[in-house]
């Protein structure tokens, strides 16, 4: 905004200046007179910029959830078992079963992993979950490591692999729920 009003001073001075400097010509008795030249700035005109309305600007979200973060809620596929996890490598599915258990990833100490039916290392399928707030989106338990051993959970996310045994990434509470068993 500054800029523009600088630049609106400058070309109203050269204005003046040119206007000063002879801008008007002297015609002789027998021409007709013709109207002064209005001088031709080098600096193209100044363009306003429009003031941001601030209840369009709030209502804009700052973070928005892609179609890569799918919503259980929503999901219409497939509905598999942590045993079937393995035959489904690169879809996107929804995975039901029980938490056997919730231990720290061994090389990632940012990451739980949510053990299916059984314990590490025959365990049928896992999850692999943020354990910072700042990595986990969504509402979840204050506990996330604690609440969820020995309940039922359903996720919905695209199935990876890893030392041969299948996983997925969760990064938003809208794509587990807990469930009856």
């Amino acid at each position: 905004m500054m800029y523009v009003r600088w630049v609106v001073a400058a070309a109203a001075s050269l204005v003046l200046v040119a206007a000063a400097c002879g801008g008007a010509e002297e015609h002789s008795e027998g021409a007709p007179a013709s109207a002064p030249e209005t001088p031709q700035s080098e600096f193209p005109a100044p363009v306003a910029t429009p003031t941001p309305n601030p209840t369009q600007a709030a209502a804009q979200p700052i973070i928005q959830i892609g179609s890569a973060v799918p919503r259980i809620e929503l999901y219409e596929g497939p509905t598999i078992t942590p045993d079937e996890a393995s035959e489904m490598g690169g879809q996107t599915v929804k995975v039901c079963g029980t938490v056997a258990e919730i231990v720290g990833h061994p090389t990632r100490t940012r990451i739980w992993i949510f053990n299916f039916e059984t314990e590490d290392p025959d365990q049928a399928f896992a999850l692999l979950i943020g354990k910072d707030p700042q990595r986990r989106h969504g509402i979840w338990p204050p506990s996330p490591e604690t609440y969820f051993v020995g309940k039922g959970m359903c996720a919905v996310a695209r199935i990876e692999f890893s030392d041969g045994k299948p996983y997925m990434i969760i990064n938003h509470s809208d794509q587990v729920e807990e469930v009856e068993q």
